[in-house]
């Protein structure tokens, strides 16, 4: 990875299978601490490059529009190698109620007029059962 190989390379100049080869770095505390280190400093550096070609276009209508495309790429893929770091954060709020007491009501309703008990839920009888 330091000398620029992937670690798919890696696990073939080898004779690994790449699988095999992620399970041993994954349990190899140290060695996954560095790969996981060195996959930040990649994504760091992907964004540095795409700034580099932003800066450098030629002011002409497709140059940007190559230029952008070549940004956006990096960008994309410094989130893809390091979600910690670059990904976007997705917190979920959960604010509605669901009242079970009707539902409950309901289905004890159906109990009593003959329905059975399918699983969890409260199902009506089948034609030929009643």
């Amino acid at each position: 990875m330091a000398g620029g190989e992937s670690l798919r390379e890696i696990a073939a100049a080898w004779g690994l299978p790449y699988g095999r080869f992620l399970s041993w770095i994954a349990a190899n505390g140290e060695l996954s601490d560095r790969c996981r280190r060195v996959r930040e400093l990649a994504g760091i550096e992907l964004r540095f490059e795409g700034l580099e070609i932003l800066d450098e276009v030629e002011p002409e209508k497709s140059a940007v529009a190559k230029a952008v495309a070549q940004a956006d790429y990096r960008e994309k893929l410094s989130r893809d190698l390091n979600r910690p770091l670059f990904g976007k954060q997705v917190q979920h709020d959960h604010t509605h109620r669901i009242d079970l007491g009707e539902q409950l009501r309901r289905a004890l309703q159906r109990r009593r007029r003959g329905g059975r008990f399918c699983g969890n839920l409260l199902s009506w009888p089948s034609e030929g059962s009643r």
